[in-house]
């Protein structure tokens, strides 16, 4: 379905994201477990045995992306267990946008999403997990609040490059238009130190 044709997304990264569906209309919320909960793909921010929030994408509305009240991603970096001392990190805005990156250039570099452009200030938890990274890349959604996000990710070292997809607004959009290996290509250029902004 969607997450396959959309964004590229393989099975097995959705059983690894450990991504999930709540049927209804686009629009509707249900009842769960106590919560609100809108209908539409959940997106578990898992860190360590630890869930810190759940987003969900709906179909439709004027705001897509929900998060359930209770969790607390606001500072924190979704697929943050995967960072590596020694590999190349990619920080995209979105999650499925780390995800593709994760599922193309897995065997090279690493990658996490902020969540959202307005949460480009990471927590300082996460600052030591960032410190044995050689390279830090920066790659926001092609529009103004994108920009002010890589902007605020540049001040925290000067490891961190900011960088554009060649074309589209973000990295599922260029992948929908190039395919998987244009998309690794490019991938690897950026996180080689190569391909600027």
């Amino acid at each position: 379905g969607y997450l396959a044709w959309e964004r590229g997304l393989n099975d097995r990264t959705i059983a690894l994201a450990q991504l999930g569906y709540i049927p209804g209309p686009a629009t509707a919320w249900r009842e769960m477990e106590g919560l609100r909960v809108p209908c539409g793909i959940l997106i578990p921010w898992i860190i360590g045995d630890e869930i810190w929030g759940i987003k969900v994408r709906r179909a439709a509305g004027e705001q897509r992306y929900q998060q359930v009240s209770g969790g607390g991603i606001r500072g924190g970096l979704y697929l943050a267990d995967h960072i590596l001392p020694h590999r190349p990190l990619v920080i995209t805005e979105g999650e499925f946008d780390a995800l593709l990156a994760s599922q193309v250039g897995w065997d090279f570099m690493r990658a996490v999403a902020l969540g959202s452009a307005s949460h480009a200030r990471i927590d300082r938890r996460w600052y030591g997990a960032l410190l044995g990274v050689p390279r830090v890349i920066a790659c926001m959604d092609a529009d103004a609040a994108g920009a002010g996000a890589a902007a605020q990710l540049a001040t925290l070292s000067g490891a961190v490059r900011c960088v554009q997809v060649p074309s589209g607004k973000d990295l599922t959009e260029f992948y929908q238009q190039v395919g998987e290996a244009a998309v690794r290509e490019w991938l690897e250029e950026v996180t080689n130190g190569g391909a600027s902004s």
